[in-house]
């Protein structure tokens, strides 16, 4: 495989798993926000009785 091609496949494939790490990351970064939320919500004094 020529050199420039092999650097080019290397790039669109950092570029993929980059994306899907990003993807990954933000969905359960909103899914923590959102069940934190709802947490909250339910019984807001909860994170009171947690850090006594």
């Amino acid at each position: 495989m020529p050199w420039r091609l092999r650097i080019l496949l290397s790039e669109v494939l950092g570029w993929i798993t980059q994306f899907f790490y990003f993807t990954y990351f933000g969905i359960l970064n909103f899914i923590l926000k959102e069940l934190k939320k709802a947490e909250t919500e339910k019984n807001p004094d909860s994170l009171e009785k947690k850090h006594d």
